[in-house]
């Protein structure tokens, strides 16, 4: 899942209730997840793991051009 992936899952799972009543449910402050809708911060490992989420980094050979 990309981040703007990320972003748009947050967005679907706050729709209905809010931003304020997902983020209380999961003992999360509203203001830090509209920081991170917003782009000014990274999801952390609560929210991360709100989301079901574990973040991964991978590097892959860069292709030969064909």
């Amino acid at each position: 899942m990309t981040e703007l992936g990320l972003r748009k899952l947050i967005q679907t799972l706050t729709a209905e209730s809010g931003i304020a009543a997902w983020a209380r449910e999961h003992e999360l402050s509203p203001g830090h997840i509209c920081d991170i809708l917003s782009y000014r911060r990274e999801p952390g490992p609560k929210v991360l793991d709100a989301l079901g989420l574990e973040r991964r980094i991978s590097y892959v050979q860069k292709g030969n051009g064909r």
